[in-house]
């Protein structure tokens, strides 16, 4: 999250910041495709451990760190037990699947707003011209039979074609001469009618559109364009988005990626390989079916009254599908798992669609004394009928700590704060059908797992004063700039106090 956002020529308030990691296979190395050319940056990395730290970083955009391990793709499922008794369950797979192909429509939907003129991270080429070579990329890449159309949109929003047009040599030539001469001079970024045009385009039912969005922007009203996308990415329609520049909202693209049930992608330097795979790589997940009405179950020890030795989680078989195989028993009722009253809250409660080489993550918080379950099934639907894997879980997987229930805590607050109608998210407190969390258990996710949110913030007080009693204060005012914003003023900034008194009148607050 920004600290001091983007948008102002004032010098940003450094942090220093360590972080430190610790994975199931060994590390391969620690990077920052956020601030690349980060001078204090510093990474250490020792088999499954690593450290990260920053001296005096300028929060002016989201940091990002990418941790890449030796064994990336494995399934894995695990189980943390916190001192307090609370368990937490997550499960990660990898899925190699592949079907044949359906007829598409493809709509890209390019930011020509003012801010994709300029530059950011290593990148020597301005934002424009990175969406101009993905765009291209995408272009040339298109299967043949498919139709397509580009808009590009800024405070207003202009369509190559007034309705998408069959892909052939002409259509070709005349998109690429679009993308090769685009500029950023449409304004602002306003990108909701955009998508309400795109949307409002007749669609055949044996027809599926696929829409990608290149985009560097952030927009107030994110909740708009997510209820918009969400409205309508339902059935034969999905949306991909693609984040250009090392400022970009990651927010926004993988909101919109998440209500679009397609996937997000982030182009943060100038590296053209880098570009090109990412590019095809998308387009070849939107030219995959998407596999939905996904399930995750997770099998809790059997209970029994008898003395009978169970088989030890080691002897737990992976069932085949999902890993490159097919089950013998897919076309029969889902197998129901044995809960013993320890059922968990899933989290996503909404599950996004599972695609071919896209990481699905899913978390479980159990109830506090909860056993630690057996294993986990993962289950879905696709063209050619159900597909599932069944991961163990051994007792290797289980250990202790609080990390894995902060991020299934992080990810049920932004659920609640993603999923609301309305405007923007200071207007609406609207859930949308569907969403499994209240407000109410947003805070109490946040304030147990010491989170900050919408609704909680942290507030730090300075217990020892550094003037005497009775010397005047002196304030200092460190400006906080929203985006939009370009006058400087007391109500946009945050304001130090240096005394006990100020203090004093603080502690106690926050929430």
């Amino acid at each position: 999250t920004a600290v001091a956002p983007p948008y102002s020529s004032v010098k940003m308030v450094g942090l220093d910041i360590e972080a430190k990691f610790n994975c199931k296979s060994p590390i391969h190395r620690i990077t920052c495709p956020s601030n690349p050319s980060e001078s204090s940056f510093r990474s250490f990395v020792s088999d499954k451990t690593g450290t990260v730290t920053f001296k005096n970083i300028a929060m002016d955009r989201d940091l990002v760190l990418l941790v890449q391990e030796n064994k990336a793709h494995q399934p894995r499922a695990s189980v943390e037990i916190s001192d307090d008794g609370t368990v937490t369950g997550f499960v990660s797979i990898f899925p190699q699947i592949e079907f044949r192909d359906f007829a598409k429509e493809f709509i890209f939907i390019v930011d020509r707003s003012g801010s994709m003129s300029w530059g950011g991270g290593d990148a020597e080429k301005s934002q424009i011209q990175q969406a101009s070579e993905a765009l291209l990329l995408f272009l040339r890449a298109l299967p043949t039979g498919c139709k397509f159309n580009i808009v590009g949109f800024g405070s207003r929003f202009e369509c190559l074609f007034d309705q998408p047009r069959q892909y052939d040599d002409s259509t070709l030539r005349l998109a690429s001469e679009y993308a090769m001469n685009m500029d950023a001079n449409m304004g602002g970024t306003s990108i909701a009618p955009a998508l309400q045009s795109v949307f409002g385009g007749t669609l055949l039912d044996s027809t599926e559109r696929q829409v990608f969005v290149l985009t560097d922007g952030q927009v107030s009203n994110d909740l708009e364009v997510f209820d918009i996308i969400r409205q309508h990415c339902t059935g034969h329609c999905r949306l991909f988005s693609l984040g250009i520049g090392a400022g970009v909202s990651r927010h926004l693209v993988n909101g919109m990626a998440k209500a679009g049930k397609g996937t997000a992608r982030f182009v943060t330097g100038s590296n053209e390989s880098d570009l090109r795979k990412m590019v095809i790589g998308q387009l070849k997940q939107a030219m995959q079916p998407a596999l939905d009405k996904v399930t995750v179950e997770w099998t809790m020890p059997a209970v029994t009254d008898t003395k009978e030795t169970q088989p030890s989680r080691d002897e737990t078989k992976i069932v085949k599908t999902l890993l490159g195989y097919r089950s013998s028993d897919a076309d029969l009722p889902p197998q129901q798992p044995k809960p013993a009253g320890d059922s968990p809250n899933i989290f996503p409660s909404m599950m996004p669609p599972i695609f071919n080489g896209e990481r699905f993550l899913s978390f479980a918080m159990f109830p506090k004394g909860a056993s630690a379950p057996d294993s986990v099934t993962i289950q879905c639907e696709s063209p050619d009928g159900p597909l599932k894997v069944t991961i163990p879980i051994s007792d290797d997987d289980i250990y202790d700590g609080t990390v894995a229930r902060k991020m299934a805590a992080r990810v049920a607050i932004g659920e609640y704060e993603d999923n609301r109608k309305g405007r923007d998210r200071w207007n609406s407190r609207q859930s949308v059908p569907g969403a499994a969390v209240s407000e109410e258990e947003a805070l109490r996710l946040a304030l147990e797992n010491g989170l900050a949110s919408e609704l909680t913030s942290f507030l730090a007080v300075k217990e020892k004063p550094v003037v005497s009693p009775g010397e005047t204060v002196v304030k200092e005012t460190i400006p906080q700039y929203l985006p939009g914003y370009e006058a400087e003023s007391e109500d946009e900034s945050y304001m130090y106090c240096r005394s006990r008194a100020a203090a004093s009148s603080f502690r106690g607050g926050g929430g």
